[in-house]
């Protein structure tokens, strides 16, 4: 079998011979490989020339970037240690605030005592420090809603006793005045001078101010949790429906208005619903 061969014909653009070129098959595919190996080695190197020039254009950007990174590295490596000391100091103080006013109740999820042996620059040991000085500030904070409360209960608690003067009944079954039999007297007499100031036992709202049948001029502060005094026969009346008072701020003048056998305070607190003997509640004079 023959092997395939090309003929070119050659035109002259003017009058002249035409020639015929005759050449093997496999020389033109020669050529053309040649051709094409060429032009892919001239896009190649076009290639390696502009990435290099990208990558020379790149090079302050990076040099930037790396001191960037090492400004951060000494900065992350001069407060770290200053991290960790406030951080201890924190958990310190937490714990003397759990010993002192018994907060052994509150949760103390994620809160850790050390934080990990990595390198000191290493992002998540800052992450884990974060993380630790988070949960220490919320532990902090519930500490602090617990004592505000603890506080403002402690004010509205009715531990002042309400007037001078000596107690002349207590609570309890006692003789009455009027009729000499033994009856429940729901609160305790103090004896005083007509006129004198009756204070408030402790931070409330006053829920009742004016004559009640038998009590005479009264007094009635709603202290919340549950406790609520009453202040009895008193001569004058400070204060009106709905005021906020405080432990200490006068509410009323000692009379013996009502059903009274002298001037004297008919005291009484009552805890959710129940009367309850003053006596113990009266520490502060």
């Amino acid at each position: 079998m023959s092997k395939r061969r090309l003929n070119l014909m050659v035109v002259p653009h003017r009058d002249g011979r035409v020639r015929n070129v005759n050449f093997p098959f496999f020389v033109f595919i020669l050529f053309v490989t040649l051709i094409l190996a060429i032009i892919a080695g001239v896009v190649f190197l076009g290639y390696i020339y502009t990435r290099d020039v990208i990558d020379v254009g790149r090079i302050p950007f990076l040099e930037e970037t790396n001191k960037e990174k090492e400004r951060k590295i000494e900065v992350m490596e001069n407060i770290i240690p200053e991290m960790e000391e406030k951080l201890g100091e924190m958990e310190k103080k937490q714990q003397e605030l759990y010993e002192m006013h018994r907060l052994d109740e509150l949760p103390k999820e994620g809160i850790k005592s050390e934080v990990s042996n990595k390198t000191y620059y290493e992002i998540e040991e800052v992450d884990a420090m974060l993380v630790m000085a988070k949960a220490i500030e919320e532990n902090l904070q519930r500490i602090k809603k617990i004592l505000a409360q603890d506080k403002e209960m402690a004010n509205c608690l009715p531990t002042l006793k309400p007037t001078k003067g000596w107690i002349m009944r207590g609570f309890g079954n006692t003789v009455s005045p009027f009729t000499g039999t033994i009856q429940m007297h729901r609160g305790v007499d103090i004896v005083g001078d007509r006129g004198q100031p009756i204070w408030a036992a402790g931070d409330g709202e006053v829920i009742f101010a004016g004559m009640k049948e038998g009590y005479g001029l009264t007094v009635e502060i709603d202290h919340g949790y549950g406790f609520i005094t009453a202040y009895a026969h008193n001569k004058t009346i400070l204060v009106q429906v709905g005021q906020k008072v405080e432990r200490g701020e006068a509410i009323a003048l000692m009379g013996s208005t009502g059903h009274s056998t002298g001037t004297h305070l008919h005291y009484e607190v009552r805890y959710n619903g129940q009367h309850i003997d003053p006596m113990p509640f009266m520490m502060i004079e």
